[in-house]
């Protein structure tokens, strides 16, 4: 197989021009890209950039939700978290903000 060398920040910016074009939005598909790369550029290509045309055909299909209902259940020490159907990435960067916040208030 044939390798082609882009520029990271190439890649970043046509990717996050691909999520936004199935309505991901921008901070989303920023961070989604984020996180592609860094496991790109990490060796973990299995987790890379390859899984954009994944991710785009199940939002096309209505398998991903572009824009989550992220519903975060807490009851003391304990959350549980409904994705909504959306990006893992994006599921879990406001999964952990709730966490850490959390952690805050409660002196944890």
């Amino acid at each position: 197989m044939n390798r082609v060398a882009v520029p990271v920040e190439d890649l970043r910016g046509w990717g996050e021009q691909i999520l936004q074009a199935v309505q991901i939005p921008a901070g989303d598909a920023a961070l989604t890209m984020d996180s592609l790369l860094d496991a790109e550029m990490s060796g973990l290509e299995s987790h890379g950039v390859m899984r954009l045309k994944t991710y785009v055909d199940r939002v096309e299909r209505g398998l991903i939700s572009p824009q989550p209902n992220i519903q975060i259940h807490e009851s003391g020490a304990v959350a549980r978290v409904d994705g909504g159907d959306g990006l893992g990435q994006v599921v879990m960067a406001r999964t952990l903000d709730f966490c850490l916040e959390q952690a805050k208030t409660r002196g944890l």
